[in-house]
């Protein structure tokens, strides 16, 4: 009763992140929270040569939210960068909720039956 299972903790791999927040546990975290919710564990190199094309952190996802695909960081100019899941459970291509695949989703089907397509 007093415990909500809406959260779970995931590995996420942020791609093309630029090296200098990867180096800064403060700023990998900022970076970090635009996935997920604390508590926020990154894997940064503290200042030393970083040989990764990618930040990794864990974070908590709210499952009842889509997934997160591209993270937008504005430096000298606004980039996106491509978020990766590590052992995510299932979840829906279309809409991005976990717990349910596109054959399941409510709105992929109604999407289907609008167009008139047979895949989503």
């Amino acid at each position: 009763k007093d415990y909500k299972l809406d959260k779970i903790p995931v590995w996420v791999r942020i791609q093309g992140v630029p090296d200098g927040l990867m180096k800064r546990k403060d700023l990998a975290e900022k970076v970090a929270q635009k996935v997920g919710e604390p508590p926020i564990v990154v894997q940064v190199t503290d200042g030393k040569m970083n040989l990764s094309t990618y930040l990794r952190a864990r974070v908590f996802l709210d499952i009842r939210k889509p997934l997160v695909r591209v993270v937008p960081i504005t430096l000298k100019e606004k980039r996106k960068f491509l978020v990766q899941y590590e052992k995510l459970p299932i979840f829906c291509h279309f809409c991005g909720i976990v717990g349910h695949d596109m054959t399941d989703c409510g709105d992929c089907i109604r999407r289907k039956i609008a167009s008139g397509v047979s895949g989503c």
